[in-house]
């Protein structure tokens, strides 16, 4: 009896969970960062979606050569390329003397269906 009860249990507990959202198509996101037409390295491109998707970290690492490739992370499985949509975009890097530079757009870009390469170019960066 007690095992029919335990076994009861999990399965109300395993039930009441809010399903995961299922992970939208994605799309490559590739490009090159540069302040002042010089490749910035060592960064990291955020994307936020217009969207309110809270279960979904979209982002790239900043090469040497100031290359990056965007992936989007659900649930801690990270997978290449970013769904279709309108983002806020920022870059954000140590700035070499441990003091962050963080750059925000001002305008927002697109992922479209397809390949997508975006080359950002940086005026000016802040200090935090």
């Amino acid at each position: 009896m007690r095992g029919f009860l335990l076994a009861l249990c999990l399965l109300l507990v395993v039930g009441c969970g809010k399903p995961a959202k299922e992970l939208p198509t994605l799309h490559p996101v590739t490009g090159k960062v540069a302040l002042k037409s010089k490749a910035l390295a060592d960064g990291e491109v955020y994307l936020r979606m217009e969207e309110d998707r809270p279960d979904l970290i979209i982002n790239g690492l900043v090469g040497e050569d100031g290359a990056f490739e965007i992936s989007t992370n659900q649930n801690g499985k990270r997978t290449k390329g970013a769904p279709a949509g309108k983002y806020w975009v920022s870059f954000g890097s140590s700035g070499g003397n441990n003091q962050p530079l963080i750059y925000a757009f001002t305008s927002q870009l697109e992922v479209k269906a397809g390949p997508n390469q975006w080359d950002l170019e940086l005026s000016k960066a802040r200090k935090q």
